[in-house]
């Protein structure tokens, strides 16, 4: 009777280790994909912003 309940115990943490570590290597995942897309965003941004820039310069 222990070593059963011992038994589903032990797998019950397994499978809650093994959701709790694709959920954390998700929600990694998820930072890094914001990250590179808010950088990517930034770096559009600025390019978008030399170049209206340079384009104003030149008219001048």
């Amino acid at each position: 009777m222990k070593l059963s309940k011992f038994f589903v115990q032990s797998t019950n943490d397994r499978v809650a280790g093994f959701a709790g570590h694709r959920a954390a290597l998700f929600g990694a995942l998820q930072v890094k994909g914001a990250i590179a897309l808010r950088f990517h965003v930034f770096a559009l941004g600025s390019a978008a912003a030399r170049a209206a820039a340079h384009g104003s310069y030149s008219t001048k």
